[in-house]
């Protein structure tokens, strides 16, 4: 049984179920509003399939066991995953460039840009 604190979670089952599409939508297509106990809370932006939380729901309750309430919401919500992933990665990439290092090698190297830094686990 899966455990689900965050959408990073759901978009985990989704890529375990072998559900590309529907991961896709989830990174750009919700916006969290509210995620407890089995109760979810979207916004759907307009690019969401009209069967999201019904294929969504049907997923999450095989994947966890349980039953799931998936409700659509028009409160704002949080960003998307896809936005806060993108803040996350101009941030991993402003501060390797503020590394002594790296900032000399842009230096050395005229036009040369960072695209990503991707963190190694231990």
């Amino acid at each position: 049984m899966q455990t689900t604190t965050s959408l990073e979670d759901i978009c985990k089952i989704l890529h375990i179920a072998r559900e590309p599409l529907l991961e896709a939508h989830l990174v750009h297509d919700v916006h969290l509003v509210d995620l407890q106990d089995h109760h979810l809370i979207l916004r759907l932006t307009s690019k969401a399939p009209s069967d999201f939380t019904q294929r969504l729901g049907k997923i999450l309750n095989h994947a966890t066991g349980a039953i799931w309430k998936i409700e659509i919401s028009s409160e704002i919500g949080q960003l998307t995953l896809g936005e806060l992933r993108a803040i996350a990665r101009q941030k991993r990439i402003e501060d390797a460039k503020s590394l002594p290092l790296v900032s000399q090698a842009l230096k050395l190297f005229p036009g040369a840009h960072i695209d990503d830094v991707i963190e190694m686990e231990n």
